[in-house]
């Protein structure tokens, strides 16, 4: 029989407890926290004024943002009730867009104690963009979606949960103080989480040693690309009569055949950053990760005082991961380039801050917004080739001096697939590295 989903609004049947939120993210802990509050509340033991009552949850499709919301729903009991931009901007014109949102607000505030669910929040878009194009539309959807939340603030027992992929695409009044509580990311899932979502689709069928490969394979996968995997692999299993298997799993997992080289060249590159922040900002990395396809790195600002030293040393990490590709293999990928989030994108942010915002750059205390990439003039892009050749070669420097480290670093990745702090730490040892005070020509 298929599975109907329930209605929006419907309360959950039975308190399970906290338990169910099982996650290991602040995220996960945030609704966890949450919902023992909401009890202690119900009890009387706690002011609803006290509580944390709501949370904006970003990341990457698929990493468990809409799930979260109904475990928080199902732990405490209530009522959940979900609503989108996407959804209703279908409803027609600003008009019926903005009574639509209104509707879902009004159905959760009829449901207390609820839990209100709302996705894909930056469609809403920002009223400071550069786009002016529909500029008198998204400031009155602005305006609209805050009267909502300040509703919400004044309803004892409605929880409210938002969920957006770029949380810096958001208007700067929805993330202000007030609105939310709280603002987390929600990450890729580390091993002990991958484990976890596999063992539970896997239990009784593989041994707990194959789930534990099996996680170290498929980290970059997003929970609801394992729970599809799960789901095809148990199909097909059905279909043809056959036990699970991991080799089935991998397949549908698409991490069945591993390019080597292509894990070994990601490997250098993510222990390039890792070393070189490492050296120059101790205990700056808190858990680097390899997938199949991809890196990635997590790790604190470098930026306390936002001088220039801290700014030049953040550029040589942004480009220590191309350095280490060259320093390691002879030749480099374009692994440091992409979408606006990459390493290369990220470095040509910076150098046009110094220059433009910031005050510490070529035009001295002049601020002049900004910039916009589609209009830089022949200047500013050879001030930024010049700026990101000279931080790669300094990183290129100061990984040649630990290069064997490097290497290290990157053959244990490949092996681990995820590194945390202390792993990173016995590989480092020693004590950072301080580069020498910006030269005129850093800052000219």
């Amino acid at each position: 029989m298929m599975t109907k989903t329930a209605p929006p609004a419907e309360v959950a049947r039975a308190p399970s407890g906290p338990a169910i939120i099982d996650g290991t993210t602040p995220a996960h802990q945030a609704v966890r926290n949450i919902v023992a509050d909401l009890a202690a509340c119900q009890a009387g033991d706690l002011n609803w004024s006290e509580m944390s009552r709501s949370l904006l949850v970003h990341g990457a499709p698929g990493t468990g943002k809409t799930y979260l919301a109904r475990q928080l729903s199902e732990a405490a009991g209530v009522a959940v009730v979900e609503g989108s931009f996407a959804d209703w901007q279908a409803a027609g014109h600003l008009g019926h867009m903005l009574a639509a949102m209104i509707k879902c607000f009004d159905e959760a505030i009829a449901k207390v104690p609820c839990v209100l669910f709302v996705d894909e929040i930056h469609a809403a878009g920002s009223r400071f963009g550069s786009d002016q194009h529909g500029m008198s539309y998204r400031t009155q959807v602005v305006n609209g979606f805050l009267q909502q939340i300040d509703r919400l603030a004044r309803t004892p027992g409605l929880i409210l949960i938002g969920a957006c992929n770029q949380v810096s695409r958001l208007d700067p009044a929805i993330t202000r103080p007030g609105r939310f509580d709280q603002i987390l990311r929600m990450p890729f899932p580390s091993i002990a989480d991958i484990k976890r979502i596999l063992a539970k689709g896997l239990a009784n069928t593989l041994p707990e040693s194959e789930i534990d490969i099996l996680a170290r394979a498929a980290v970059g996968k997003t929970p609801a690309e394992l729970d599809a995997a799960l789901r095809a692999a148990a199909a097909d299993a059905r279909r043809q009569r056959l036990s699970m298997s991991s080799d089935l799993l991998r397949r549908h997992l698409g991490i069945d055949q591993p390019n080597p080289e292509l894990l070994r060249r990601i490997a250098v590159h993510e222990a390039g950053h890792a070393l070189a922040a490492e050296l120059l900002v101790r205990g700056s990395v808190v858990k680097l990760s390899l997938s199949d396809r991809d890196g990635r790195i997590e790790r604190r600002s470098t930026f306390v005082e936002l001088t220039v030293q801290e700014i030049e040393n953040e550029l040589l990490i942004l480009m220590a991961g191309r350095a280490a590709e060259r320093l390691v293999l002879g030749t480099i990928s374009g692994g440091a380039g992409g979408d606006g989030d990459s390493d290369l994108a990220l470095a040509t942010g910076l150098v046009l801050q110094m220059d433009r915002e910031l005050g510490i750059g070529r035009n001295g205390d002049g601020w002049l917004g900004p910039a916009d990439m589609h209009r830089l003039t022949e200047e500013e892009k050879q001030r930024v080739r010049a700026k990101l050749g000279r931080a790669e070669r300094k990183a290129y420097a100061l990984l040649g001096s630990r290069k064997d480290t490097l290497v290290n670093i990157s053959n244990d990745l490949v092996l681990r697939r995820e590194m945390n702090a202390s792993a990173l730490a016995q590989w480092v040892g020693g004590t950072p590295f301080e580069l020498v005070s910006p030269t005129p020509e850093d800052t000219a």
